[in-house]
């Protein structure tokens, strides 16, 4: 009948009103675990110093929500240095496969 109907769709809608609580509940969980993270991450980079230009300066957080900034002149990034050489090609590929013996190796196993 058609009060049943209502009363289903009635159920239906709360359920999802409850659904979305539950979401946007979890949502500002994240929120404030990712603004967390963000003052944790702005505390280890502040010590990094990005150039001597006297434009560029760190901006001290001034309350909740507002992490610091670097401003910068644009075009001063400077290029990284590379510190490793690049990997080399194997001269020589094996002239065999490399197989395992067969049979384990259990010096070091002991059993209790």
């Amino acid at each position: 009948s058609g009060i049943e109907q209502v009363n289903t769709a009635i159920t239906q809608m709360d359920d999802v009103t409850q659904q979305n609580a539950a979401l946007v509940e979890e949502a500002a969980a994240a929120a404030e675990s990712l603004e967390e993270q963000a003052q944790q991450l702005v505390g280890a980079v502040a010590r990094f110093k990005l150039s001597s230009d006297p434009e560029s300066r760190q901006l001290q957080p001034s309350g909740k929500g507002q992490g610091a900034a670097v401003v910068r002149k644009k075009g001063t990034i400077a290029k990284a240095k590379q510190l490793s050489p690049p990997p080399r090609k194997m001269s020589k590929a094996l002239s065999q496969p490399v197989r395992p013996s067969s049979e384990p190796q259990d010096d070091d196993w002991k059993e209790f």
